[in-house]
């Protein structure tokens, strides 16, 4: 083991040696995976879409005891440790405004930024001549401050307050409010805050300056900022070891997909693409269409790097650059089919909601990667319920359309992505025999497509309502899980009446995640695409060209079979024409295999189960997710 870090170091290294440049990834990953300081957390969201976003610090994940936990009266998440609390309060003091001011003594203020002044028992008292509050402080400094745009609140009488020891006898006393290092008033909302013996979370300063302390229970998932950065192989190692290495032991937990695309945007390779997920194996090849939005050209070309950054082996047979100069008002999506599409003039929902009315418009209504999933269980209490979520989506129709273009983004969740790992390794020691029997086109690949058209796992149906009918109108593949992309879906909306369009899907728990939905009415001509072939590609480190296996679809693949291999491809940039927008797509066409324990036994009777058994899978799934959960946190303790 000791030898293989070794050689990833030392692999990433002169990576950055040879390119020169920063490689960097901002990535969402599942919050038990956070581990300490290195990862640097540039946001949180919440399972209601709502999102805290860090100053370039970023947030950190800790583990504390001793804690006071709570949501403050402006909807923030917040822990703080006891031994940092200088005061627990009980009660709310008495509020006044505007004249009342004037007329009342004051005992303490509320500034901007939750800043508190509490003055001594004389209190403060208001002087007309100079606009001000002016009082001696309870720790005898004199303060002088402008009622003008300063204070948020002012109070007349003092709060009833515990003292710590008798919160730790009593710790399901409610807490209104806390004063942190006699500076800081931390105000619960109505719910209050509680003690909490342990407490895993995240901190971290705001972009408006505030301090979040987020529990982590309450967050629905987190994204962090990795950068591999640049210099000799020397001095990269050291910073190498809390990055590279830290990302890959995420992605190699949670992340099935083939493989990481770089896009070199100028100044550095940028984490881009992820084709050809859920591609396990030769049967289920295909091409994929990758947006490049990072993708900028230097010296008249096009530079790329190709990753293996988890346990599969990868098998690439064709790459190109898809490239369209189009209208600055207008976006090129694919297809199902891979076909590429103007959208001009694309409808948002106007009502989005799940299967407990919660509103999901804060996830679907903009592409701002703020991904709709399923909170994931903190315990069992699932099983035996339905596992399935009923997302439906509305949206305005106009009178006489009778087709549409739905444009959605969704992908495959982190455990979603986990999942094909885990019920492979079911098959033990002969995966191979069903891996034979998949790639012949015998039973076991029509029970595999039986199972993925059931369970909705990688494979989403959709459906729309007509009349008092839902009727499925195809399916949407999953993506990602890290990257998802836009594809297109063709809607028949003879049958639907009235003006609105009702879309619903019902994804099962913990496999998908969205991102963006939207429809459009117009119908547009084809746009011009322009094909560019590889002009180079070099296996890394040894410089090996190997720019015909990708040059043709033609079964003869460019290999990469371990963590760490990777290679460097460049392409002739074509001259954008004048005035339009550029749009850059990655033509891939391969697949991976996924390298399991073949040393186990096979599972046949569980494998039984699952397969036969509608919705087991997702309580399996849910299982398994709970039993790594407690790993994870049991060794971040």
């Amino acid at each position: 083991m000791f030898k293989r870090i070794i050689s990833l170091l030392l692999l990433a290294a002169l990576t950055n040696y040879l390119f020169g440049c920063i490689v960097s990834k901002r990535e969402k990953v599942l919050k038990e995976e956070l581990s300490g300081p290195q990862e640097k957390i540039v946001e949180v969201v919440f399972p209601d879409g709502k999102v805290i976003k860090f100053d370039r610090q970023g947030g950190q994940y800790q583990f504390k005891k001793d804690v006071m936990l709570g949501i403050t009266v402006d909807g923030r998440h917040i822990a703080f440790p006891l031994d940092q609390v200088n005061e627990f309060r009980t009660s709310r003091p008495q509020k006044v405004s505007g004249e009342k001011v004037r007329q009342n003594k004051i005992t303490e203020m509320i500034l901007l930024q939750n800043k508190i002044i509490i003055f001594n028992e004389a209190g403060g008292r208001y002087d007309e001549s100079e606009r001000m509050i002016i009082g001696t402080r309870a720790a005898g400094k004199l303060s002088k401050t402008s009622i003008e745009r300063v204070v948020k609140e002012f109070r007349i009488s003092k709060p009833e307050t515990i003292s710590k020891d008798a919160l730790l006898a009593n710790p399901n006393q409610t807490v209104t409010e806390i004063i942190v290092q006699n500076e800081y008033a931390i105000i619960f909302d109505d719910d209050g805050g509680r003690f909490q013996k342990k407490w895993r979370g995240i901190v971290g300063a705001t972009r408006d300056g505030a301090i979040a302390q987020v529990n982590l229970d309450d967050i629905l998932y987190v994204r962090v900022s990795k950068t591999d950065a640049a210099g000799s192989v020397f001095a990269t190692l050291g910073v190498i070891a809390v990055g590279f290495l830290a990302f890959v032991a995420i992605v190699a937990i949670t992340k099935e997909s083939c493989p990481f695309v770089y896009s070199f945007d100028g100044e550095r390779y940028v984490f881009d693409a992820e084709p050809l997920g859920g591609a396990i194996c030769r049967t289920l090849a295909r091409t994929d269409y990758s947006r490049l939005e990072h993708l900028k050209p230097v010296e008249g070309e096009y530079r790329l790097m190709l990753r293996n950054e988890v346990e599969e082996t990868q098998y690439l047979d064709e790459m190109k650059l898809v490239v369209i100069d189009h209208s600055p008002t207008s976006e090129i999506v694919p297809d199902i089919s891979g076909k590429l599409q103007v959208v001009e003039k694309p409808v948002a929902p106007i009502a989005a909601f799940d299967e407990k009315d919660m509103d999901l418009m804060n996830f679907v209504e903009a592409q701002d990667e703020i991904f709709w999933q399923t909170h994931l269980p903190t315990d069992s209490s699932f099983r035996g319920q339905n596992l399935r979520h009923q997302l439906t989506f509305e949206f305005p129709k106009p009178v006489g359309a009778q087709s549409a273009k739905l444009i959605v983004n969704l992908g495959t969740a982190l455990w979603g992505s986990n999942m094909i790992r885990e019920m492979l390794q079911l098959r033990g020691n002969k995966v191979d025999s069903w891996y034979d029997g998949v790639n012949r086109g015998g039973p076991e690949l029509l029970e595999l497509f039986q199972f993925i058209e059931r369970e909705e796992l990688y494979l989403l149906k959709l459906h729309v309502k007509a009349g008092d009918a839902w009727v499925q109108q195809g399916f949407i593949s999953g993506a990602g899980p890290l990257i998802a992309e836009d594809k297109i879906l063709p809607l028949d909306l003879s049958r639907v009446s009235g003006d609105k369009v009702t879309i619903r899907l019902n994804p099962p728990r913990g496999f998908w995640t969205i991102d963006y939905l939207a429809v459009e009415y117009g119908d547009y001509p084809a746009p011009e695409v322009k094909e560019v072939a590889l002009a180079q590609a070099v296996n890394q480190p040894d410089q090996k060209e190997f720019t015909n296996l990708l040059a043709t679809k033609d079964n003869d693949f460019y290999v990469m079979p371990k963590i760490g291999d990777w290679a460097k491809i460049n392409f002739d940039a074509p001259p954008q024409l004048k005035g339009k927008q550029r749009s850059v797509f990655l033509k891939t066409s391969g697949y991976y295999e996924i390298q399991i324990d073949k040393n186990q036994p096979e599972q046949t009777a569980l494998i039984q189960q699952l397969s036969t058994t509608p919705g087991m899978i997702v309580e399996y799934a849910m299982n398994e997710y709970l039993k790594w959960r407690s790993q994870q946190l049991g060794a971040n303790n």
